[in-house]
């Protein structure tokens, strides 16, 4: 105990962390040593707070802080001085199911408090350096923190059962996917094994590399130049997209 105050006050939460990521697989993993969770639409966000100083950074590093205010305000009523959480920054339509559309619309809006941030992992915790621990470790914090918590915050669901049965009835329900995660893993910023994610279909994103401009009377931009980096960060080109887009959605694009 005496040893977790002088940790309190020699160690602040890191402030550049990168988010872990997972791998995408073909198939759930099997056997034990597994845990399962939703594989959310959203944005993927850190949540961190030293004492009255509160920050929220998107995976790009990005300050959302100031576009999120409720969110921040719950942060900041955790019973904690110090911490690092990360989830994903959602919307949910009626039948419970994150919905990439309506996240975008309230965000356009300015309309935070429409929004939910699902937190699935604690990396940081009163003076505590959580990276290191198990993922089981890191998710019994987890669960202590956010006892009762209201929303904008939801704690994110774990679930034991056999990955390929979270997966089907994940599917059956209309979902994205699932990401399965090893317990025994600590916490690695980047992509890699410990964290897999199985989707239900065929779909990637791709990063927005350029633009063309519009013809006629269209606003905005004509079509969108699309592409992905590999395993060695190298870019590729995956074509063009210009339909789709509305004028509203033009002109904030």
């Amino acid at each position: 105990r005496r040893g977790r105050r002088v940790a309190k006050t020699r160690t602040t939460p890191p402030e550049d962390q990168a988010p872990q990521l997972a791998k995408l697989v073909a198939s759930a993993p099997s056997g034990p040593g597994w845990v399962s969770e939703i594989k959310y639409d959203g944005y993927r966000l850190l949540a961190r707070r030293d004492g009255a100083d509160i920050r929220l950074i998107t995976r790009n590093g990005l300050d959302w802080t100031g576009r999120l205010a409720p969110l921040a305000e719950a942060i900041a009523a955790l019973p904690a001085e110090t911490l690092l959480l990360d989830g994903e920054l959602v919307a949910f339509d009626p039948k419970g199911r994150t919905s990439f559309a309506k996240l975008q619309a309230a965000l356009s809006d300015r309309r935070p408090e429409r929004l939910r941030y699902v937190a699935f992992d604690l990396l940081f915790l009163d003076g505590v350096d959580l990276r290191g621990e198990a993922l089981s470790a890191r998710q019994k914090a987890l669960a202590g923190l956010l006892d009762g918590v209201a929303p904008p915050i939801v704690a994110g669901d774990h679930l034991t059962s056999e990955a390929a049965r979270v997966r089907d009835k994940a599917c059956a329900m209309g979902l994205e996917g699932i990401v399965c995660k090893r317990l025994d893993a600590p916490y690695r910023a980047g992509r890699g094994a410990d964290w897999v994610k199985v989707k239900c279909h065929d779909r990637e994103e791709f990063a927005v590399l350029g633009w063309t401009d519009p013809k006629g009377t269209r606003g905005g931009f004509g079509a969108l130049y699309l592409g992905y980096r590999d395993a060695d960060g190298r870019w590729h080109g995956a074509g063009g997209v210009g339909t789709g887009f509305d004028a509203r959605l033009l002109d904030a694009l």
